[in-house]
C-alpha cells in the first residue's frame, strides 16, 4: 500500500468513525516516523515523543492509539520500562519478525516453531478465533457430559431406593427428567451514548484558537458538564460540534475581529446563543448594515434581559 493509498483510507475511514483531531494527528505523525525512516516494518517510538509532538497527555495518547489499533488502522505492540512501544503503521505488512525478541539468535527446534506463526494478521486473527471457539466448544461438550451422568446416576439412586413408587411419584419423576427450555434473556435496555466531553473540548481549542482558553474536563463544574451533557442529547453527533466551532470561527464578531467581543465557550453552548449561531444570525454579511447585524441581535438580546430584570 503506498503513502498516497493509506492518506485515501484513513479519510474514507474517518467518514464512519469521526477520527478526533488528536487520533488524527496521531495517525499522521505515525507516518511522517515510518516514512522517515524507510517504511521498516516496525517503529520504535517512545510516549514521551508522541506526546509531546501531538500536545497530549500521556493517559490520553494511551486511550487514541488503542482506537486506532482497535479500527485496524495501526497495530500496537507495547512495551516496558526498558523498550519503547513498536508500531506497525500498515497491518498489511504485519509480520511475526517485527514481534520483539525475534531479532535474537534462537534455536533449530524454536525456528521450526516460528516458521509455523501465521505471517499476516489476517491469519493470526483467524488462528486465535479457532483456538477460542475449540475451548469453548470442549468446555461445552464436557458440561453436557458432566450434566448428563449426574442425570443418569440421580434416576438409578431414585430407582434402588424406592422400587414401589407410586403414581404421584412417577410423575414428579418424569417431570424432573424432562428437559425444560431455557428461558429467553429478556434483551438488554440499549447503552447511553457517553457524552463526549475530551474531543469537544480538543475541537474548541484547535478550531476557536482566538477565544478565550478553558480548562480540561476534569476540572469542569457540575453545571458546564451538565449543560455540554444536555446539548449532546440534542444534537448526538460529533461532526455537529464541528460545524459549529467552524461557524463561530468564521464569525467577525464572536471571534472578537471587529469589536472587544468575544464568543465565551458557556456563551456558545446556552441554547439561545447555540439557535442563533446555527440559523447564521452571527455570520459575516456583505454590506456595511448587515455586518453589524449580529452586534445587533446581542444587543437586542441584552436589551430584553434588562427589561425581564427590570419587570420583577
Amino acid at each position: 500500500m503506498t503513502y498516497i493509498d493509506m492518506i485515501n483510507r484513513f479519510w474514507n475511514m474517518d467518514i464512519e468513525y469521526h477520527f478526533t483531531a488528536s487520533e488524527t494527528r496521531l495517525y499522521f505523525k505515525l507516518m511522517e516516523i515510518a516514512n522517515r525512516v524507510g517504511w521498516k516494518v516496525s517503529v520504535s517510538v517512545p510516549n514521551i515523543r508522541l506526546v509531546s509532538d501531538v500536545g497530549i497527555s500521556e493517559k490520553h495518547l494511551i486511550s487514541i492509539r488503542q482506537r486506532l489499533h482497535d479500527v485496524k488502522l495501526i497495530v500496537c505492540i507495547k512495551g516496558n520500562t526498558r523498550t519503547a512501544c513498536k508500531y506497525i503503521v500498515d497491518p498489511d505488512n504485519f509480520k511475526v519478525d517485527s514481534l520483539p525478541n525475534t531479532d535474537k539468535k534462537v534455536s533449530n527446534k524454536e525456528a521450526d516453531k516460528i516458521d509455523s506463526l501465521p505471517k499476516t494478521y489476517t491469519e493470526v486473527s483467524n488462528q486465535v478465533s479457532n483456538q477460542v471457539s475449540n475451548q469453548v466448544s470442549n468446555q461445552v461438550s464436557n458440561q453436557v457430559n458432566i450434566y448428563k451422568t449426574r442425570q443418569e446416576e440421580t434416576r438409578e439412586e431414585k430407582t434402588l431406593s424406592s422400587p414401589l413408587l407410586d403414581e404421584e411419584d412417577s410423575k414428579r419423576g418424569e417431570e424432573h427428567n424432562t428437559c425444560i427450555e431455557p428461558k429467553k434473556p429478556s434483551p438488554s435496555k440499549p447503552k447511553s451514548n457517553p457524552t463526549p466531553y475530551q474531543d469537544i473540548y480538543e475541537m474548541f481549542l484547535s478550531i476557536c484558537s482566538a477565544l478565550p482558553k478553558i480548562q480540561e474536563p476534569k476540572d469542569w463544574a457540575k453545571s458546564r458538564r451538565d449543560c455540554i451533557a444536555s446539548r449532546w442529547k440534542e444534537h448526538p453527533d460529533i461532526g455537529f460540534f464541528h460545524d459549529l466551532f467552524y461557524k463561530v470561527h468564521d464569525s467577525d464578531f464572536l471571534s472578537g475581529r471587529v469589536n472587544s467581543f468575544k464568543a465565551g465557550f458557556d456563551w456558545i453552548f446556552k441554547p439561545a446563543n447555540l439557535q442563533k449561531i446555527i440559523e447564521g444570525n452571527y455570520d459575516n454579511k456583505d454590506n456595511n448594515r448587515q455586518r453589524f447585524a449580529g452586534l445587533e441581535a446581542f444587543l437586542a438580546e441584552a436589551e430584553a434581559e434588562e427589561a425581564i430584570k427590570n419587570a420583577k
